[in-house]
């Protein structure tokens, strides 16, 4: 995985950072016609629906820790 990402959009920068700052944001890269992960999706949509959870996941093992984290009660999974 490469340690920054840089999303161009119509000639302009639409994001830059790392891995997980650029996909945390998964609204925005979606929004300018990008796709993202199935896991960058999921918890983004659970993060909309009002939990409190980290977004910046991109890998089924990352999201499964945190649904786990959901499941056993911990409160916050971050």
């Amino acid at each position: 995985i490469a340690d920054r990402i840089l999303v161009m959009n119509r000639g302009a920068v639409a994001a830059f950072g790392t891995v997980e700052e650029v996909f945390s944001d998964a609204g925005k890269l979606i929004e300018i016609g990008l796709n993202v992960p199935v896991a960058t999706r999921i918890v983004s949509l659970l993060k909309n629906s009002g939990l409190d959870i980290q977004t910046d996941v991109f890998t089924v093992e990352d999201a499964a820790g945190i649904l786990t984290g959901l499941y056993k009660g911990r409160g916050k999974a971050l």
